[in-house]
């Protein structure tokens, strides 16, 4: 039997498959149900991020979601795109910070400044974020912050208007 020598087997360059383009993908589909998705792709794609001038440094959001990867998620697209967003976590952190792959404790990052063993995916989920610590299962903490979120009124209550927030929990976004 024949050696197989390695320079005999053909590389294919990266990526090995070969990545659709849009009209690939939407093949098929109306102007309609293209409009969308086409828009989604050109203003959200993380590639183009430093290149909008209209990205959102002039937004801060409010993340109350606890435990909820999707809640940790939609907030650090926002803070990529250049909004300041504040985590509320409660008191002893947010659960996040102890997850590990494989429940592994050896795999957690210690933090330079204080010590803390910190799980990857919060520090993947929380980047580019400031936090704070409050209580949103007290009538204190939950008046605290109804009192620190106001939301500016675009409409209906002339210039300057505002309203302070009803619920204490979900993503709130501020101007």
């Amino acid at each position: 039997m024949a050696e197989i020598k390695s320079s005999d087997i053909p590389v294919l360059p990266w990526p090995a498959v070969p990545q659709l383009t849009p009209d690939e993908v939407y093949k098929g589909l109306s102007d309609a149900a293209r409009e969308y998705p086409n828009w989604l792709e050109a203003n959200v794609h993380w590639r183009d991020v430093g290149k909008k001038p209209e990205k959102l440094n002039r937004i801060r959001v409010l993340d109350c979601s606890i435990k909820m990867n999707i809640g940790h998620w939609c907030s650090s697209l926002f803070a990529e795109h250049g909004a300041e967003v504040i985590m509320v976590e409660p008191p002893g952190g947010d659960p996040t910070r102890k997850h590990t792959p494989f429940g592994r404790k050896e795999w957690m990052f210690k933090d330079n400044v204080t010590g803390e063993a910190v799980g990857g995916k919060f520090l993947h989920e929380c980047r580019n974020k400031l936090s704070m610590t409050l209580n949103l299962e007290t009538p204190e903490g939950r008046e605290l912050l109804k009192k620190l979120v106001v939301v500016p009124m675009s409409s209906g209550g002339g210039e300057g208007s505002t309203t302070t927030l009803a619920s204490g929990s979900g993503m709130t976004l501020l101007k």
